[in-house]
């Protein structure tokens, strides 16, 4: 699998596909909780983070108005979603 990752970042960065994305991430308060709305599917150290930074009572959503595809931590090894991923996390 980790090879089929490669093979499509490669066929991605030859198409050109090096623009940034503009993604909205959307956040709501219902009662003590936060909903925050993110269009990828997060890693979990992402999903966490976000929860960390913002408290016990966010709760974080993936797959939200839109599909961005993967979307890893900065600390992500090199696998077959952080291949395949449209987003560049500088290192």
């Amino acid at each position: 699998m980790f090879e089929q990752g490669r093979r499509i970042a490669h066929d991605l960065a030859s198409r050109g596909h090096g623009e940034p994305y503009d993604v909205e991430i959307q956040a709501v308060g219902l009662g003590g909780i936060t909903l925050v709305a993110i269009p990828a599917e997060l890693f979990l150290e992402l999903g966490e983070s976000i929860r960390g930074a913002a408290g016990p009572d966010v709760v974080v959503l993936g797959y939200t108005n839109g599909y961005l595809g993967y979307l890893p931590a900065a600390q992500t090894p090199p696998t077959y979603e952080t291949l395949v991923s449209p987003v560049q996390l500088k290192r």
